[in-house]
């Protein structure tokens, strides 16, 4: 460290006291002193240890690197104690060109680490007033882009036949039912882990009421002439489940949504957990599918024509918010399966209104003691005005033994629907494709693509 620089840093640091003590004094005529005894005998103290300070740091073994550190925290010390006096005094102190003169002063580059910034301005900026982050506004922002949460009239008076499909999936009964033992395991796992964190506690949880797979009859008897049941296990139907899944983006309803909205609420969903289909070999692997169409084939990345999620939270959170991620997660699925039916039909295809029965998929909102079970579906008005509903279909308190057994039951009859009836519904949309991609297709192919673009 050279003479000169060690020399700006003492001096600098002997002003500081007696700029503060000028910059704080109160104003008088000329005739009388500007600082008191009193005052002039502090100052000279101050400056005197300030100069020792700097004298100690600039001497010994130390690097110039270590020396330049501990000079530049002085200094900062030294510049909060002008900011603050000057504030306080601010109202007393009309002439401030000593501390504006100071404050360039402590600019200098010879006793600073380039790797510090210049001083930052003591006035706070001021943050645009934002509505609040909540379930409540995060819904409304939803409902304006056509994600309607239990809209009871279109259910049940406006499409009642929807309605009762979809109850007939989830609530049939089943050949073999959930166990006491079974029943008591769960109650007694919630009850041992309910303080804990989300991952730890459903990790637990979810294995005990969402079983690998169901029980089926098979052809042979036993002793007794009853037919003999087997496990079959959902992984051998080729079910796919991923955690944290991230969906494919720009997908969520809605056109051109703004900052504002993202923050609210409205972003690319990634549930907890998806269920879908493992993604098959593609009869015709050369076949040239655009790459929208892969990523509607696709959209939870892993898997194909995902068709159920579940949204959970923790003890501290609420039911609601993972009902507001639950009403994007199934929207998003709903159009890309609207968009996969609508890309396969023929050329000037217009939708329907009411209710579409071959895109609707399901999903569930679980907190440790309390569970919903919610179908979404698209709607078109006569208007045109196009809905994505999502409404509830039955409630489940985790902590009943009979509403254990029936929570599991309706998990258990959405995987065998997903496994059957809608992998059926699966393959007729992949022989569209080959049909339309394949030879003699390309015509047609061509029409859809632009619309796909359009929409996608």
């Amino acid at each position: 460290m050279t003479s000169s620089s060690r020399a700006n840093i003492a001096g600098w640091l002997t002003q500081v006291p007696s700029a503060i003590d000028q910059q704080s004094a109160p104003s008088s005529s000329s005739s009388s002193p500007s600082t008191s005894p009193s005052s002039a005998y502090v100052q000279s103290k101050a400056s005197r240890k300030r100069k020792r300070q700097a004298d100690y740091i600039c001497s010994g073994s130390r690097s110039n690197d270590y020396k330049a550190r501990v000079l530049d925290q002085v200094h900062r010390r030294a510049l909060a104690e002008i900011r603050v006096k000057i504030s306080s005094n601010r109202q007393q102190t009309p002439n401030r060109t000593l501390s504006k003169q100071l404050l360039e002063t402590s600019n200098e580059n010879d006793f600073r680490t380039p790797s510090h910034s210049s001083s930052k301005s003591s006035k706070p900026r001021v943050p645009e007033p934002k509505p609040p982050k909540n379930v409540h506004n995060t819904r409304k922002s939803l409902a304006r882009h056509g994600m309607r949460l239990n809209d009871d009239d279109a259910f049940e008076n406006r499409c009642p036949g929807f309605k009762r499909m979809v109850e007939d999936i989830i609530k049939r009964d089943r050949e073999t039912e959930m166990q006491e033992r079974s029943q008591r395991a769960v109650i007694k796992t919630l009850h041992m882990n309910e303080t804990q964190n989300e991952k730890t506690l459903f990790g637990k949880l979810r294995p005990l009421v969402i079983p690998k797979g169901r029980t089926i009859k098979t052809t042979k008897h036993d002793l007794a002439g009853e037919l003999v049941s087997i496990l079959r296990e959902y992984d051998d139907d080729g079910l796919e489940m991923i955690e944290d899944c991230q969906f494919v983006k720009s997908l969520v309803p809605g056109k051109d949504l703004t900052s504002e909205e993202k923050a609210m609420g409205i972003t690319d969903p990634k549930p907890d957990v998806t269920f879908g289909l493992r993604e098959p070999e593609f009869p015709d692997p050369s076949l040239p599918l655009p790459n929208g169409i892969q990523a509607l084939l696709g959209v939870a990345p892993g898997m194909q024509h995902a068709f159920f999620v579940i949204e959970h939270k923790s003890i501290e959170e609420s039911i609601g918010l993972a009902e507001v991620q639950a009403t994007r997660d199934g929207a998003v699925l709903v159009k890309a399966r609207m968009l996969l039916h609508q890309h396969i039909q023929p050329a000037g295809y217009v939708r329907q209104t009411g209710a579409d029965d071959s895109s609707f998929v399901f999903s569930c909102a679980w907190i440790p003691d309390y569970a919903k079970i919610y179908v979404h579906w698209f709607e078109k008005l006569e208007s045109g005005v196009e809905l994505y509903q999502m409404n509830v279909l039955s409630e489940y308190v985790m902590r009943r033994p009979e509403e254990v057994k029936l929570f599991r039951r309706h998990v258990q009859n959405i995987m065998d629907w997903g496994l059957l009836k809608r992998k059926i519904a699966n393959d007729a949309i992949y022989d569209g494709l080959i049909k339309m991609y394949g030879q003699g297709g390309s015509a047609n192919a061509s029409v859809n693509d632009a619309a796909t673009e359009i929409h996608v």
